[in-house]
């Protein structure tokens, strides 16, 4: 017979952390590779391109997009490794 499963006591934060930056980390990558078409469609129509906000966004990530995702992989990889170093103090056995 298995040994019963190990109980929960609370979660781990760091996974929280680990998730949310995840999510934040493919929605930039996603608007960085998005960002060239952006620019393309207000060159090709510019009265009836893109909003100016989308324009402004799509100059940010030109110029920080590489940083910003250092940035947030580098937290991402942080918070793995912490939360697989720490997964043992959030269950009991």
């Amino acid at each position: 017979m298995p040994p019963n499963p190990r109980k929960i006591v609370f979660p781990n934060p760091f996974y929280v952390v680990l998730l949310v930056v995840s999510t934040l980390f493919l929605m930039t990558v996603l608007a960085y590779l998005v960002g060239p078409y952006v620019q393309q469609q207000a060159l090709d129509k510019p009265g009836a391109g893109p909003s100016p906000v989308s324009r402004s966004m799509t100059l940010w990530l030109e110029n920080h997009g590489p940083m910003a995702l250092a940035v947030e992989f580098g937290v991402m990889l942080v918070a793995g490794l912490l939360a697989m170093g720490f997964d043992h103090k959030f269950t009991k056995e």
